[in-house]
């Protein structure tokens, strides 16, 4: 809590307006109490700086106290304010309550009731500031929400969506009111239903993060494909309370892919990657395999190792070499030499090809092989 709470004390005696002041003060070194002699005056007051909480009298002229906490309601829903009255009855007590007052305490006639009253105060306005935090914090986790750029969406346990972003608005084209309370096979094909099925299921026994691809619904009918990254919120007891998930339109991504695999495909060589290591392991191969090597793409990735098996040997030296100083001082290298096809035939190849560095940190070469039958060598150097 803050150091400072500050307290407004309404109440018509300026003598008592004055005595609980003291009170007050002297029960919490952390109060600052304010006195207003008026109910009118209190309301001018709390509209300029609302005080942390107010201690109201009843029977006062113009307005009982249970008339000026209707009054704080309106402006000030869940401001605290306790009654402190003389008055006492179970008439007044249920007003009070009725009206949302947060506590009722009769006057004493001993210094105890002000303690009494001070530490009434203190939990008060401690409640009150919890729930402020907590308001403040979840108006900026819907801020957060709404404002992603990612597409989320929350799913009850019995995984009907309850909120959706902007962002997952614009993949699927549905409007929030369209969705909320809908279950999931809105926005998911039959052909997907059985994968979702068991991605929930799995969330829903004993995991609580699970990725999928899979095709899904927008609203025009038209079949995107997404990828998920759903967790399941729990709470203190493990029990799960909601589910969240963040979805990605990869539909562009996916068919730049398979355009590009179908372009490398069709490619008179073949492209690779390396690991920079003995043998030169091949981690991956696409292009026109069985054409350069006789070798399929699987079989090099999985079985023959570059230097060992493809390269002639009477040139692995020479290219081991070669290569090597290329990369120490380029860190690139542009060779013609031979290979051994699986058929046993010798073919001369050029192979352009450089270092790189992964995001991991690992190291490896990548780069092309292509026939020299096929090509104008002093033009492909010139991209080397």
């Amino acid at each position: 809590m803050s150091s400072r709470i500050s307290v407004l004390h309404v109440d018509d005696d300026p003598a008592i307006g004055e005595l609980t002041t003291i009170f007050l003060e002297r029960a919490n070194s952390r109060f600052a109490v304010t006195h207003c002699s008026t109910p009118e005056h209190s309301l001018d007051y709390i509209s300029g700086s609302p005080p942390d909480c107010v201690v109201s009298d009843y029977d006062m002229p113009g307005m009982t106290g249970i008339e000026l906490l209707h009054r704080i309601r309106d402006t000030h829903p869940d401001l605290p304010v306790i009654l402190f009255t003389g008055k006492g009855s179970e008439e007044v007590a249920s007003d009070a309550i009725s009206a949302g007052v947060t506590d009722y305490l009769q006057k004493g006639t001993n210094v105890e009731q002000y303690t009494v009253l001070a530490n009434r105060i203190k939990n008060a306005v401690q409640s009150y500031r919890s729930q402020q935090r907590l308001e403040e914090r979840e108006k900026q986790l819907s801020l957060f929400f709404e404002e992603s750029p990612i597409g989320v969406i929350e799913w009850d346990t019995a995984y009907k969506l309850v909120r959706i972003n902007r962002a997952a608005r614009d993949i699927f084209g549905y409007t929030t009111d369209e969705l909320q309370g809908a279950d999931w096979e809105k926005i998911v094909p039959p052909t997907e239903r059985d994968h979702v099925t068991a991605v929930f299921a799995s969330l829903q026994s004993d995991h609580q993060q699970r990725q999928s691809i899979n095709r899904n619904l927008t609203k025009d009918g038209s079949e995107i494909m997404c990828e998920w990254h759903n967790h399941a919120l729990t709470n203190a007891e493990g029990d799960r309370i909601a589910i969240y998930s963040h979805v990605y339109d990869i539909t562009d991504n996916l068919e730049n892919k398979r355009q590009l695999e179908g372009l490398v495909d069709r490619l008179p060589g073949i492209v690779y990657r390396h690991q920079n290591e003995p043998g030169w392991p091949l981690a991956f191969v696409k292009g026109s395999c069985v054409e350069l090597t006789g070798y399929t793409s699987e079989e090099l990735a999985d079985e023959v190792l570059l230097a060992e098996e493809i390269i002639h040997p009477d040139d692995r030296t020479y290219v081991q070499t070669e290569t090597e100083q290329s990369l120490a001082e380029h860190q690139s290298y542009n060779l013609t030499y031979r290979i051994r096809m699986k058929s046993g035939v010798t073919k001369w190849i050029w192979e352009c090809g450089g270092k790189v560095t992964l995001s991991n940190g690992d190291t490896v070469l990548e780069g092309f092989l292509i026939s020299v039958d096929t090509v104008d060598l002093d033009r492909l150097s010139q991209f080397s």
